[in-house]
């Protein structure tokens, strides 16, 4: 009602002093999308405490497993809820990939990945931040690619990991000048 919506636009949403970020990928729009990679690097780069800030105490995957069919932000927030975290960050990747077939050298694959992100503040429901995050990759024919298709795949991988990695960072940021 229009008394909610004035009382949350007049409202100053204060996280605590430390917080427990739980982190989501959300499957992306292209095709096999639902199946997702899992590269132990790339976690424990992106789940490294010490890339993230001071404030943020702890870092909790959420299992896609606890992910409500459809997805909302109220059947996320339950899930955030329920891992007792004090803030719930989604991260929804977009790609597009394409080949650049080639006369005298090897066929590459290139790959744009766009992830919208934002920051769910699991108390009150109010979204703090937010922020879209760009990242492209041209990769090399490869004698392990199966097919095209892997091909792709890796370009497409490479492109989302290089964006992911960015994530930390901007979060601290935010974190850090909310105070």
């Amino acid at each position: 009602n229009e008394e909610s919506v004035r009382k949350i636009l007049a409202g100053k949403v204060t996280l605590p002093k430390e917080i427990s970020v739980a982190l989501i990928r959300l499957p992306g729009d292209e095709a096999g999308a639902n199946f997702q990679v899992i590269d132990g690097a790339l976690a424990e780069e992106l789940y490294a405490k010490e890339k993230w800030g001071a404030r943020v105490r702890t870092l909790i995957p959420v299992p896609q497993l606890m992910l409500p069919k459809p997805v909302t932000l109220a059947g996320l927030r339950t899930a955030a809820t329920l891992l007792q975290a004090d803030a719930l960050l989604v991260i929804k990747p977009a790609s597009h990939s394409d080949f650049r077939y080639g006369w005298f050298e090897k066929d590459k694959a290139r790959a744009v990945t766009t992830l919208e992100v934002l920051l769910l503040d699991t108390r009150t429901s109010i979204v703090p931040f937010t922020s879209m995050i760009t990242e492209s990759a041209e990769l090399p024919e490869s004698k392990e690619d199966f097919n095209p298709r892997e091909h792709l795949l890796r370009a497409r991988q490479e492109s989302e990991k290089r964006a992911l990695l960015q994530v930390p960072a901007s979060v601290r940021k935010f974190l850090e000048s909310a105070g």
